[in-house]
């Protein structure tokens, strides 16, 4: 593999890793801090429920109960077609009130934020989440 393509593979790991940890340590405190994270742009795919766009996802969210996230396993990898955005793949179980932790599997893709292109700076390009238990 050339430095090229293993600098890409470095800095979707490094991204991932800053990302997982942020995103579900807000979304279990915080999530209307989320929406900066998203775009008009964005697609959001939650258990069936589609969304276009951050503010009507959040909306959805901040109706949620209260999360506990307990991560089992992330992976991230440049995405080959586009020059750098980011595919992160999450496994775990979630919380929701007080129910029993179910297993969840979320896919995020990660782009180079388009309202600020000097920035290096991603937001969440599509994201689809699925509680499998």
């Amino acid at each position: 593999m050339g430095s090229t393509a293993q600098q890409r593979f470095d800095v979707a790991s490094r991204g991932a890793d800053n990302f997982v940890k942020l995103y579900y340590s807000t979304f279990d405190s915080n999530r209307i801090q989320l929406q900066q994270l998203y775009r008009d742009s964005s697609v959001i795919l939650w258990n069936g429920n589609p969304f276009q766009g951050g503010t009507p996802y959040m909306e959805f969210c901040q109706k949620l109960p209260a999360s506990d996230h307990k991560l089992s396993s992330y992976d991230s990898q440049p995405i080959a077609m586009k020059d750098k955005d980011v595919l992160v793949n999450v496994n775990g179980a979630v919380r929701y009130g007080t129910e029993s932790f179910r297993q969840f599997c979320h896919t995020f893709i990660l782009t180079p934020d388009p309202e600020n292109m000097t920035s290096r700076g991603y937001v969440i390009g599509m994201e689809s989440f699925r509680l499998v238990s």
